[in-house]
């Protein structure tokens, strides 16, 4: 196995035409592939209209699927036919009728491997997801994907430092973050908070944003790679579509770990308040 592989993140538009934003997204695998990515990542909810907006609007529901559903089931196709590996996030509605915000992990076969569903959900201006999902199980799966250890990581989830942390002892290499970020809320920290996650865990992040404008969101584009020692190796300059294709060296995270021995000097035995579920202090 080559310590470098290339990945593509597809950062989209959605428009109000669900078919015609899978449609596009085909094209999109198809250049992924083209360019010689082994992996291409979509953002949250790309192919569909970002209805979390929307506050109580029970209409979204009809909109869920199941994990191994018509829209993992027509890329496992995709992803074949190109021989790439795709994350896609979609709104899952499980066999208990639950309902979550969800990734699906497609090999270069077509093979689902697995799922990902977001644990942390977000109830702020714009962003009404606690009336739409229900918690995901925090079992932190990592794929042997593109050539290597990847793990996503599903938009609010990234703002917590225990997710990261607890994905690469898991094993991860790349963690792909697929996210609905907005101009407004992203500012300055969309980057340093994910540079300071890469260099904190010596690991790839690759940050995968949606773009453009939908209802009242303008969604900031800026998808990013941030390498183990924390740089950013490569961002799209884009608020629109965008292929941004990318070679990681994962030869870099051995180095970045020996620079920053970070992992190896953690002291888990004296962080035993963690599981206090301690308030904040005033």
């Amino acid at each position: 196995m080559s310590d470098t592989i290339r990945i593509a993140l597809a950062q989209t538009t959605a428009g109000e035409d669900r078919e015609a934003n899978r449609a596009k997204a085909e094209v999109t695998i198809a250049k992924a592939a083209q360019a010689g990515a082994s992996l291409v990542a979509f953002p949250e909810m790309a192919f569909d209209p970002f209805f979390p907006q929307y506050p109580t609007d029970p209409k979204f529901f009809d909109w869920a699927e199941k994990i191994l559903g018509p829209t993992s089931e027509r890329f496992a196709g995709v992803a074949a036919d190109h021989r790439i590996a795709v994350l896609i996030n979609f709104y899952e509605t499980s066999e208990r009728g639950q309902y979550f915000d969800s990734t699906a992990v497609l090999d270069s076969d077509g093979v689902l491997l697995g799922a990902c569903r977001m644990m942390h959900v977000c109830e702020t201006p714009g962003f009404h997801e606690k009336y739409y999902y229900w918690q995901g199980p925090g079992d932190y799966p990592v794929f042997a994907l593109g050539g290597a250890r990847v793990a996503p990581c599903i938009c609010y989830d990234r703002h917590y430092p225990e997710v990261m942390r607890i994905l690469t002892l898991s094993g991860a290499e790349v963690i792909v973050v697929e996210t609905a970020t907005t101009r407004e809320e992203a500012g300055q920290v969309l980057e340093a908070e994910m540079q300071a996650a890469a260099l904190a865990n010596g690991v790839f992040v690759a940050l995968v944003n949606r773009a453009g404008e939908d209802g009242r969101l303008h969604f900031a584009g800026r998808s990013f790679v941030a390498a183990p020692d924390g740089s950013i190796i490569a961002q799209s300059d884009s608020d629109s579509d965008d292929l941004l294709v990318v070679d990681l060296d994962l030869g870099a995270i051995a180095k970045a770990r020996q620079a920053w021995p970070l992992l190896r000097d953690r002291r888990p035995e004296i962080y035993d308040l963690l599981l206090y579920n301690l308030e904040p202090k005033d």
